[in-house]
């Protein structure tokens, strides 16, 4: 029986659907940090350090939340975020436009959330960015990884 199949079928209790809820999240990784780094490169690279490992079983599926908080040195310059599972694109790179140039590296966000299924086993998920031209900074960056039990 599923998840959901449980919810339906429980008596309507906060504590019935606390417990099926708190059932549901199989396990997590977090990767945080607030260090400034940059880039120049024009090509999907990974963020140095970005990166999570989790365990899925059969069945299970993965939620992503990848951020970075960025700023361009050049006016409306561009920045992309993309993610990979095991060196392997996920998902296609998302795309903003800097509204003004400066190296703190925190005028803008680009968030890119993703789930999937992915086979049973081992998985590191990293997040990507890269610009058009100049050198992109970013003063926060974040990747979550959720792995919820889908039976």
């Amino acid at each position: 029986m599923s998840y959901a199949d449980a919810l339906r079928a429980a008596t309507p209790t906060l504590e019935t659907a606390a417990t099926l809820i708190e059932g549901l999240l199989a396990r997590y990784d977090i990767y945080t940090s607030t260090t400034t780094i940059n880039t120049t490169s024009t090509s999907l690279a990974d963020m140095t350090g970005v990166e999570v490992s989790v365990t899925p079983a059969s069945g299970d599926l993965v939620l992503l939340f990848g951020q970075y908080t960025f700023s361009h040195g050049t006016n409306e310059g561009t920045a992309n975020i993309n993610l990979t599972r095991d060196g392997s694109t996920i998902t296609d790179s998302q795309r903003s436009v800097a509204s003004r140039a400066d190296t703190a590296g925190a005028d803008s966000q680009l968030t890119c959330i993703f789930i999937e299924a992915p086979a049973a086993g081992a998985h590191t998920y990293k997040m990507q960015w890269a610009t058009a031209a100049g050198t992109l900074y970013s003063s926060r960056q974040r990747l979550i990884a959720l792995v919820l039990r889908n039976s």
